[in-house]
């Protein structure tokens, strides 16, 4: 019994020492982020990578560290990276999941390995969360493009992307695929039928 004041002492150090290490260790994560957010902005990729990782050893909470390594990955398109970038993406989106970027970075991936129904489903992801995300509206409309498929959703998305885009050759390639989709659209009700009234234009 004499001895259990002593081990409540011990293990109350223990505990306090272990949150100054937690609190120390998310510091140097958050200050190694930074660094290699400086870094990316100055075009030294790898010296990027190797501070977000060394960051994500420190702790693996931050979500932007995560989906701008995803990014670099990507970016780098190295052997193995594609899978590096959907993972990380997918980690990121996992410990935020109010941020359309990491789902749509992910599709983007997809799309860059020629998986365009996977990427398709992850940009509606991304648009489930915002609904006018200009990089996700994009990558639907081009997964829809690239899948041939022609649905009252799609017209829909490429409004708002018009509504939204300012670069001139992907309005003039969203005003394409509307008029694409508004063609298979009224094939498909003159063999269906149905009206097209629902469709309308912008």
């Amino acid at each position: 019994l004499a001895g259990l004041p002593a081990c409540s002492a011990s293990a109350r150090k223990q505990a306090e020492q272990q949150v100054r290490d937690g609190i120390d260790r998310e510091a140097i994560a958050a200050r190694l982020t930074e660094q290699g957010d400086r870094a990316r902005l100055r075009g030294d990729r790898d010296r990027a990578i190797e501070l977000y990782q060394e960051a994500l050893d420190y702790s693996a909470r931050y979500h932007d560290t995560w989906n701008n390594l995803g990014l670099l990955y990507l970016e780098r398109n190295q052997e193995g990276d594609l899978g590096r970038a959907i993972n990380h993406f997918v980690q990121a989106g996992v410990l935020d999941p109010t941020d359309p970027r990491p789902p749509a970075n992910a599709g983007i991936a997809y799309l860059q390995g020629s998986y365009a129904s996977e990427a398709m489903d992850l940009f509606h992801e991304a648009l489930r969360i915002q609904p006018s995300y200009l990089p996700a509206l994009r990558g639907a409309i081009k997964s829809a493009d690239l899948l041939a498929t022609a649905q009252y959703e799609d017209l829909e998305r490429v409004k708002r992307a018009l509504l939204a885009e300012t670069d001139t050759q992907w309005r003039e390639y969203f005003e394409r695929q509307r008029f694409l989709i508004e063609s298979r659209l009224r094939s498909l009700n003159e063999r269906t039928g149905s009206s097209t009234s629902s469709a309308g234009t912008p």
